[in-house]
């Protein structure tokens, strides 16, 4: 029966989020990290050296973001702290309950995940979407799980508690004198956790003195106290938060930007304003941060970026093409005399300078000409403004567009655009075509077609019409109706069964 309920629980917590499961799932499969991870070897299992240190990585602080000299880099940790970790045991040992026995498993499920042991990586490489999962973040899970069961083992606390502290004291003592003396990791300074082994053996010595002689009003408090300080000492204190305009004050250079005609996007040259950053200034960054890259826009970094393993994809010259076509009116660089072939100056600010790019096409235009082709012939075009490249079922070849005259404006979930064609033509826009976008001409909804490999293209008739764009995928709506419907029928649930 227990079973049966946590299985109708799991299904209930899927369909609830259906809303924002089925759009993650349309968005998978098209991203350059899916592509990436179904294309590269399976993940191997760990060596059994490596899932040790793994392991211990997880219950002794002083090894977190330490290498290892056995050829692996440092790993994420699970560690909780130690008094909480003596709170979970004792939890296991003295409840021993199905919620115990539950939250234990799935501890220990974790930490077999983080450490990579051979079995459980061969199983999850049989699921689909977990074939492609790091396993390493299940350290978070561990540490979670541990959390909860110091929670219940807190709140049926007793001095008995004290033993399993002085057990874990002692095991942690030897653990913590064999992490400072192995040869197996480098020791030098840390950046943080310099006193991480202090916190963690002191702390625990106090928590067992506070729980041996227990004052039963203000146990559980003093002991979250010890937990509190605990982690401040061993990681240097805690994360401050700032308001937004101490964090991103406001900056002279970017002035300029707020009465210029939108949208356009912005960039960096080179490692000038960090991606996320120009998010915080209202501003569209062409290079972006996402965790999800669409895979057809990725494929365009060569026009236009160096993409880094690392971190973002850079920009080193602001003069290709490329970035015209992106919409990029706008770039960050240093201190430079003369800008770049069809950059202009526009305000400077001690070491750095705002471009203009006099070349930037609107977010919308209608090309001089297409070419029904693909990748391949994108790759070697350099007039964008003179002809895009369309994916359609046409016979390939070049052929006349238009002319036509467009106006783009945003709209909440997208855009809409004024077209007046003089005859038959597409549409190019710079927007990324992720599976969802949807297009209307005067109401009327119409198929889009892939523009220069990755964006929205639009063929529209002769004459004057109102294109709307709009982000609506169907899996959004599908995932809405899902999560509506079950929010409803437990709500009437709730409502009988409190009647009865």
């Amino acid at each position: 029966m227990t079973v049966g309920y946590a299985v109708a629980a799991a299904i209930v917590a899927l369909l609830l989020s259906a809303i924002h499961l089925l759009p993650f799932l349309e968005a998978l499969p098209q991203s350059m990290e899916h592509a990436y991870r179904a294309t590269m070897p399976a993940p191997q299992p760990a060596t059994a050296t490596e899932s040790m240190a793994r392991v211990a990585t997880s219950f002794l602080p002083y090894l977190h973001g330490r290498h290892w000299k056995a050829g692996f880099e440092w790993f994420d940790t699970g560690a909780a702290g130690s008094v909480i970790l003596a709170l979970a045991l004792f939890a296991v040992i003295k409840l021993r309950t199905k919620t115990t026995w539950f939250f234990a498993g799935l501890a220990l499920f974790s930490l077999l995940g983080h450490a990579k042991w051979p079995p459980l990586v061969a199983l999850l490489q049989k699921i689909p979407v977990l074939s492609i999962a790091l396993t390493d973040r299940l350290s978070f899970g561990f540490a979670l799980s541990l959390c909860i069961l110091a929670a219940l083992g807190a709140q049926h606390i007793t001095r008995r508690a004290a033993i399993v502290m002085v057990g874990l004291l002692l095991i942690l003592c030897i653990g913590s004198w064999w992490a400072l003396h192995t040869p197996l990791v480098e020791h030098s300074p840390q950046r943080f956790g310099h006193y991480a082994i202090a916190a963690d053996l002191i702390g625990l010595a106090i928590a067992a003195i506070i729980v041996a002689s227990p004052n039963p009003r203000t146990l559980v408090p003093v002991l979250l106290g010890v937990i509190v300080a605990q982690r401040a000492v061993s990681e240097h204190g805690i994360y401050k938060s700032f308001a937004l305009k101490q964090a991103y004050p406001p900056i002279p250079i970017l002035e300029p930007l707020k009465t210029a005609q939108r949208p356009f996007r912005i960039t960096g040259h080179g490692n000038a304003l960090i991606p996320q950053t120009a998010a915080m200034y209202g501003l569209e960054d062409v290079r972006g941060f996402p965790a999800l890259t669409f895979n057809r826009y990725f494929q365009t970094y060569p026009l236009w970026s160096k993409h880094q393993p690392v971190f973002y994809n850079r920009v080193d010259d602001l003069t290709r093409p490329f970035l015209s076509f992106l919409n990029v009116r706008y770039a960050i660089t240093w201190d430079r005399d003369p800008p770049p072939p069809g950059w202009r100056e526009v305000a400077r600010q001690k070491g750095s300078i705002l471009l203009e790019n006099m070349n930037a096409l609107d977010r919308a235009f209608v090309p001089e000409t297409v070419r029904i082709g693909g990748l391949a012939d994108l790759l070697s075009e350099t007039e964008f403004a003179k002809r895009a490249i369309i994916e359609a079922d046409l016979p390939t070849g070049d052929r006349a567009n238009g002319p036509g005259r467009v106006l783009i404006r945003e709209q909440q979930l997208g855009y809409v655009i004024d077209a007046e064609m003089e005859r038959d033509g597409w549409v190019v826009t710079s927007i990324p075509a992720w599976k969802g976008w949807r297009a209307y001409i005067d109401g009327r909804r119409v198929r889009t077609q892939f523009a220069n490999h990755a964006f929205l293209g639009i063929h529209v008739p002769q004459g004057r019409h109102s294109v709307e764009l709009r982000y609506w995928p169907e899996s959004f709506v599908t995932g809405r109706a899902i999560t509506a419907a079950t929010l409803i029928a437990l709500l009437i649930a709730g409502f009988v069964g409190g009647r009865r």
